[in-house]
Parts: C-alpha cells; sequence; structure tokens
C-alpha cells in the first residue's frame, strides 16, 4: 500500500509573511535561512531579515516574517536506500 502523503500548504503575503502548514520539523534557522521539513521533504527558506513569529511543531505550523526571496523544496532521503544502492 502506498504511503499516504502528508497534506502542507504555503501562503505567502507580499514576501514578507510566510505561513507555512504540515511542518515536522525545524533544521535550522538564522536571519538568511531557514531550513524545515515539511511532509516529508526539505524546505530551505532563503531571505533577509528573517525571524520566526510563531511555531507550533506539535500543530505542525511555522509563521516566518522578513524579506523572504526563495523557496527550495528538495526530496527527503531515505538513509536506507544508500546500503540498498551501495550491494547492487
Amino acid at each position: 500500500m502506498p504511503e499516504e502523503t502528508k497534506k502542507s500548504e504555503l501562503k505567502l503575503v507580499n514576501r514578507t509573511n510566510l505561513s507555512v502548514t504540515g511542518l515536522e520539523k525545524v533544521i535550522g534557522a538564522n536571519e538568511s535561512r531557514i531550513c524545515i521539513v515539511v511532509s516529508g521533504c526539505m524546505l530551505n527558506i532563503f531571505g533577509m531579515g528573517m525571524h520566526v513569529d510563531r511555531l507550533d511543531v506539535a500543530g505542525g505550523f511555522i509563521d516566518i516574517a522578513g524579506q523572504i526571496n526563495e523557496l527550495k523544496y528538495t526530496a527527503a532521503r531515505d538513509k536506507t536506500n544508500f546500503f540498498k544502492r551501495l550491494v547492487k
């Protein structure tokens, strides 16, 4: 049975306020980059003067304020697949 994808939603207002649901984990944050895991994928948020306004990992949401220049998704890697590929 295929894995069910968790629902996530991004809302960007005037490139200054970003709300994200489906949050699983915060990897790191500073004024120019915030890295989070959303619905099984890594989301890197790049900008300037960014800060977290609200954060609720248990509730699965984060609100970010500041100048947001780029949103970049990358697939989260399954560490066990590395070993499977190595053995092939």
